[in-house]
């Protein structure tokens, strides 16, 4: 990474004013309409969890090819990722992303998450029970390219297939994700356009699928010792969301991180509703992630993410 100067302080008011516009565009552009393929916007491993979410200047392993494809050419090793937890009730889900650096410049990823909702109790119009529903499930598999434009730019692209099951009754859709970060000697910025695309047919109805837009920033004040991150969110038929998160090694080998979530159009606000709290290690080639949080949409469950990268040499 380089020395801030002139030439690059031009450089980030650019992207800034770009950013502004783009971003004022997204927010007139209202809430109307409804979306579809909520578990999209499911935070996919422990690390970037406990971080709040904010994660697309930071992305720097498989799980890239979901925050930030842009990021994948960060990664110098063969990486192979696991993610789980359990959800409300005997809800769960699980993650798996692979990223091969095929030269210097250009990585190439693929990653698929799967949500299984269990045994759910059908009902008809009456409320009167028509017995168990056969097949209840959110899938998506993606393939993602990182490419290396500079020492310091990073651009990338994520082509998504998304499938919803319920019941007899199955849609899907493609969707893709497009990404760019520009790395400085002790900060970075990102920005990342996720799940842009067409609409999804529900039965017999067309929804959106929940695209969004992301600006983030991190600074590195100590080396890579201390992380600490912002950004914003807005979502394309929903709400302005606000991040934040830390992340703070021990000789590169142990991790403590934390974060927070703020949606400013919200009515009702809990403070610990919107916090998450994490660790991870480094066990020779194998990091091992942990994340509590709370569940931002199901009553007062809590979530304990566990996720397994291993560095293959």
């Amino acid at each position: 990474m380089r020395q801030l100067r002139l030439k690059d302080m031009r450089i980030i008011v650019g992207i800034c004013i770009i950013s502004l516009f783009s971003f004022s565009s997204l927010v007139s552009a209202g809430t109307s309409g409804k979306t579809s393929a909520e578990f999209l916007n499911i935070p996919v491993d422990a690390r970037s969890s406990a971080m709040g979410g904010s994660f697309t200047a930071v992305a720097n392993n498989a799980s890239a090819s979901y925050w930030n494809p842009g990021g994948l050419v960060n990664i110098t090793s063969i990486q192979v990722q696991f993610s789980h937890f359990a959800w409300y009730q005997d809800i769960t889900y699980e993650y798996f992303a692979a990223a091969i650096p095929v030269s210097p410049k250009f990585t190439i990823a693929a990653s698929a998450s799967y949500v299984n909702y269990g045994t759910i109790q059908g009902y008809d119009i009456h409320d009167i029970p028509t017995g168990k529903l056969n097949s209840t499930y959110d899938m998506s598999g993606s393939l993602s390219f990182g490419f290396r434009a500079s020492d310091d730019f990073h651009i990338g692209t994520t082509v998504r297939f998304i499938n919803i099951a319920l019941d007899n009754n199955n849609a899907s859709a493609f969707a893709f994700d497009a990404g760019a970060q520009l790395h400085f000697t002790d900060f970075s910025l990102g920005a990342v356009l996720s799940n842009a695309g067409g609409k999804i047919r529900i039965i017999d109805r067309d929804e959106n699928l929940p695209t969004s837009i992301k600006l983030g920033a991190a600074v590195y004040p100590y080396a890579n010792n201390l992380i600490i991150t912002a950004e914003a969110e807005k979502q394309l038929h929903g709400e302005l969301i606000l991040k934040g998160g830390t992340e703070y090694s021990i000789g590169g080998s142990y991790f403590f991180r934390s974060g927070y979530e703020f949606i400013p159009g919200q009515e009702i606000r809990t403070l610990d509703r919107s916090f998450s709290f994490g660790l991870g290690t480094l066990v020779g080639n194998t990091q091992i992630d942990y994340t509590y949080s709370p569940s931002y949409n199901f009553g007062n469950e809590e979530i304990h993410r566990f996720t397994l990268t291993f560095n293959l040499k």
